[in-house]
């Protein structure tokens, strides 16, 4: 498990696509929050604007980079060489979806703390903008959403082995989510809205809202134990 892991995050590493769209993104918090800063905005209200812009563009950079860490060993015809390598198939899904979670996380991170900084040193206000007790159930609330759409993209890459066929699918069910939003009934109970919404939810302790996060972590668990056992079976030398 750990030499694999460490194969594939030295991968990511060395890749330049994933260090720009970091730069990207961090370049981007700190344009959009000193533009919110001239409006006169506090702290904490240019992380939450940036946040409620930036919430969409992340999931969908979140299924890209997601996407291209479990297929690039399809994309690149180098599975009949790794696998080999590795100390089991499991390990191997593991630490994909390990891998793909961290770049995923890190990514959110890299835009919070810029924002952050940003609008620290651009207002009046010197206040925190997130407490540390928000920001830690805004990274649980992204790390069970990712968690959902790598289950799906791993079992339909897997079950399909077509890139085009789990880019399709993963970014579909994002823009599908993205339109539900605007229905207020449902908005609350999707994946997408997790990111920003899990500390309000949390502090008022709702428990339909709970309890719909916990059936997709169920569901997420078995999609991917599904994955697991599919792959395993998988004759890859045929």
């Amino acid at each position: 498990m750990l030499k694999q892991l460490k194969y594939d995050f030295s991968k990511l590493v060395l890749q330049k696509k994933y260090q720009f769209i970091i730069v990207v993104v961090i370049m981007s918090a700190v344009f959009y929050s000193a533009l919110l800063s001239k409006k006169g905005l506090n702290n904490i209200e240019i992380v939450n604007n940036g946040l409620l812009t930036f919430r969409p563009i992340y999931w969908l950079l979140c299924c890209y980079m997601i996407c291209d860490v479990i297929s690039c060993d399809y994309h690149y015809q180098t599975l009949k060489i790794i696998i080999p390598c590795s100390k089991s198939r499991s390990s191997y899904i593991v630490s994909k979806v390990i891998s793909s979670a961290s770049i995923s996380l890190l990514t959110l991170l890299a835009y919070l703390l810029s924002t952050n900084i940003t609008s620290f040193f651009l207002t009046s206000d010197y206040s925190c903008s997130i407490q540390s007790s928000s920001f830690a159930l805004l990274c649980i609330g992204a790390i069970v959403g990712i968690f959902f759409f790598e289950s799906m993209i791993a079992l339909c890459m897997i079950v399909t082995e077509s890139e085009a066929a789990t880019i399709g699918m993963s970014l579909g069910t994002v823009i599908i989510m993205l339109i539900l939003e605007s229905i207020e009934q449902i908005s609350r109970y999707l994946p997408t809205m997790w990111l920003s919404t899990l500390p309000s939810i949390a502090k008022s302790k709702s428990g339909p809202e709970l309890s719909v996060m916990a059936t997709f972590i169920i569901l997420s668990l078995l999609l991917f134990a599904n994955t697991i056992r599919v792959f395993v079976k998988k004759d890859l030398f045929a």
